[in-house]
């Protein structure tokens, strides 16, 4: 258990990880001379767990074509476009997805998918693991097998909504706008 001053949870991260370390250090000290009861009532007792440092947020993109979209799109669309993506949110080694059987999760590369084609960096969260469950409940009633819709309420919906949840960044326009793309070409109208 390490103790940490209330204070140091809402200041800037450089000043928490200041305090954090400073708290381990007095923590040891107090193991070695002090009893608990003499510890300062301002500090918060926190396991290691949840003193964790900022999860990588990513998201991984698939070509559900394999590059055939690449191929053939100037012909058929008479526009260019890079793949039919399909993503899913990847933090801690966990792979987020929505499809057309609701939200599930993975280890992080062993989807059905395969291999993504490309990785976004999306950021970084603080959020803890507990919460960002919480979190996922919260939306999963948005996200049940009934509501899926290939173009309007997809895979790529779920991911820009839990990543911004998450770090405050969304996915990139060319994966969210991939169907007005598709739509405003000849083909497409």
């Amino acid at each position: 258990v390490i103790l940490v001053p209330q204070t140091a949870l809402t200041m800037p991260r450089r000043a928490g990880l200041f305090y954090f370390w400073i708290a381990h250090w007095l923590n040891l000290v107090a193991r070695a001379s002090f009893t608990r009861a003499r510890l300062p009532s301002s500090c918060v007792r926190y396991s290691s767990d949840q003193l964790k440092m900022p999860s990588k947020v990513q998201v991984y993109a698939y070509d559900l074509t394999h590059g055939m979209a690449a191929a053939l799109s100037p012909m058929l669309l008479g526009k260019q476009i890079q793949g039919v993506w399909h993503t899913a949110v990847v933090i801690d080694g966990r792979e987020e997805i929505f499809f057309g059987y609701g939200i599930n999760r993975a280890r992080a590369g062993t989807t059905m998918f395969g291999r993504p084609h490309h990785i976004i960096d999306v950021g970084t969260t603080e959020v803890p693991k507990e919460m960002r469950e919480e979190l996922l409940s919260d939306i999963s009633p948005r996200y049940r097998p009934e509501d899926y819709s290939l173009l309007w309420h997809n895979c790529n919906h779920f991911s820009n909504e839990f990543a911004q949840l998450l770090t405050g960044e969304g996915l990139p326009e060319y994966i969210m706008n991939q169907a007005e793309t598709v739509f405003n070409t000849p083909w497409g109208e």
